[in-house]
């Protein structure tokens, strides 16, 4: 099964590759955990220096996750499920910006 992500840009230059789509392939259709994973979200989202980014995960059109993301150098993301860890059978996720803000750490 193949779920597309796509992402809204976060600066001019990540316009270019708006919606920045990649296809990932799963042999059954996927929890939402196994879609948000950390090594999934990390290698999606994009690392902005110094700043920490705001994101909310839309799933067919419905709200499925917060996600707070630290960027470059020690990346990482704090993923908040709103609703019940389930199987999925979705063609696509898409993350939606919602803020940025500079890191205090």
């Amino acid at each position: 099964m193949k779920v597309v992500f796509e992402r809204d840009s976060v600066c001019a230059g990540d316009d270019v590759l708006a919606p920045n789509p990649i296809g990932l392939s799963f042999d059954q259709p996927p929890f939402l955990s196994e879609l948000l994973s950390q090594s999934v979200v990390k290698k999606y989202l994009p690392s902005v220096s110094g700043t920490k980014t705001y994101w909310t995960v839309m799933c067919d059109g419905e709200k499925a996750a917060q996600i707070e993301h630290n960027g470059f150098p020690n990346s990482q993301a704090k993923i908040t499920y709103l609703h019940q860890d389930r199987v999925l059978r979705i063609a696509k996720v898409f993350f939606r910006y919602e803020k940025q803000e500079p890191r205090l750490d």
